[in-house]
C-alpha cells in the first residue's frame, strides 16, 4: 500500500518550469514623446459545464491562472520573466498543454490574471506636427533639437499644439470564448479588473526634462459589460474628445467641401460571366439601418519627465 501512496504524492507535487523568451516581458519602445504603457488585467470566470462529460480546457499560458477548488493546488503563476510555477502537473498538463479539468455539471471559477512580472505592454501612437517643427530627442542620453531643412516663406509659426489621442481600445469580448468551440460549457458570468501604467522618461540621468499633454483612451473595452469605477475620474467620453478637438484646435483648419455626386435611385449590380453584361440584378435596398454607437472614456493628461500615470477600473458581465 506505500507504493501506490509515493506515487500518488509524486504525481500532485508542484513544479517550476521554464518559460520561452516569447513569454517574457515583451519590449515595446516608446513613442517619440517617450512614453511607454503596460497593462494589468485580472478576470474572475464562473464557467458551467452542462454536459456529462469532464472536458480540459486549454489556456493561453500567456495568462497566469488560479483555478478556485477547496485546495487552491491548481495554478499557472509567473514567477519571473522565465520562469514558472504550476501548481499541480497532473492535473494541469495534458498532451503538452497546459489548462484544467471542468467536471459534468460542475459550475467552476477560475481566476486569470496577467500582472507582474509579466504585464502586457501595448504600442502608443507618435505624436504628430507638421515637418517644420522639429522635435526635442535624446541621443545617448544627450539632448538635440531637430532643425528641419526647408524655406522661410512660411515664417516663423509652425503649428498648434494640441493633446492627440495615443492609443485605441482593444476589444474584448469574453462571452463569446466557447460560442463556436464546445457548446457544453458555458461561460456564466466574468469580472474583473484592468490597470494601466504610463510611464514619461526620457532617459536623461538626474535631468528633467518638459512636460507632455497628450489623451490616452480606455485600454481595454468590453462591448457588453459595465465597466465601472474609474479612477482617476475620465475626462470625458470619445464623442466629446472629438467636438473638444474639432471646436477647439481645428476650427483653425479650412475644410474642403466634399464633391456631391448625384446617385440614381435604382443601382444595379452585375454578375460576372464571360459576357459580363449578360445577367443582372437589383440590389436589395436596407432601410432603417442603425449602426449602434461606442462611447469610452478619455483621460487628458500633463505628466512630467520621469513620472508616471496609473488608470484602472472595473468591470462585470453576467448571462442573463
Amino acid at each position: 500500500m506505500k507504493w501506490p501512496l509515493f506515487l500518488i504524492l509524486l504525481l500532485v507535487g508542484s513544479l517550476v518550469i521554464q518559460t520561452s523568451p516569447a513569454s517574457a516581458q515583451e519590449v515595446i519602445a516608446p513613442n517619440n514623446m517617450y512614453l511607454t504603457a503596460l497593462i494589468s488585467l485580472e478576470i474572475n470566470f464562473t464557467l458551467i459545464n452542462t454536459g456529462d462529460e469532464p472536458k480540459f480546457i486549454i489556456v493561453n499560458p500567456r495568462y497566469q491562472f488560479e483555478v478556485i477548488r477547496e485546495d487552491k493546488s491548481e495554478v499557472l503563476h509567473h514567477i519571473s520573466g522565465d520562469t514558472g510555477y504550476i501548481g499541480s502537473p497532473n492535473l494541469n498538463i495534458l498532451n503538452s498543454r497546459i489548462g484544467f479539468w471542468i467536471y459534468p455539471n460542475e459550475v467552476l471559477k477560475v481566476k486569470f490574471f496577467i500582472d507582474t512580472p509579466t504585464k502586457f505592454p501595448i504600442k502608443l501612437r507618435d505624436y504628430t506636427t507638421l515637418p517644420c517643427a522639429g522635435q526635442v530627442r535624446v541621443i545617448s542620453g544627450t539632448p538635440m533639437i531637430d532643425i528641419p531643412y526647408g524655406t522661410l516663406d512660411n515664417g516663423p509659426f509652425c503649428d498648434i499644439l494640441y493633446p492627440q489621442l495615443i492609443n485605441s481600445p482593444i476589444f474584448l469580448k469574453p462571452e463569446t470564448f466557447f460560442q463556436y468551440r464546445e457548446k457544453n460549457i458555458v461561460l456564466y458570468s466574468y469580472e474583473g479588473l484592468v490597470k494601466l501604467n504610463i510611464t514619461h522618461d526620457k532617459g536623461i540621468e538626474n535631468v528633467t526634462l518638459g512636460r507632455d499633454w497628450f489623451a490616452v483612451a480606455i485600454p481595454i473595452f468590453f462591448p457588453n459589460a459595465k465597466m465601472y469605477d474609474f479612477y482617476p475620474e475620465p475626462t470625458m467620453n470619445y464623442s466629446d474628445y472629438i467636438s473638444y478637438i474639432r471646436g477647439t484646435f481645428w476650427n483653425m483648419i479650412p475644410h474642403e467641401t466634399p464633391i456631391e455626386k448625384e446617385i440614381s435611385e435604382d443601382i444595379v449590380l452585375y454578375d460576372i460571366t464571360d459576357s459580363l453584361l449578360s445577367t443582372n440584378f437589383e440590389a436589395k435596398k436596407e432601410e432603417n439601418v442603425k449602426f449602434e454607437k461606442i462611447d469610452y472614456p478619455i483621460w487628458i493628461i500633463w505628466l512630467g519627465d520621469k513620472n508616471s500615470i496609473e488608470i484602472e477600473y472595473k468591470f462585470k458581465w453576467s448571462r442573463g
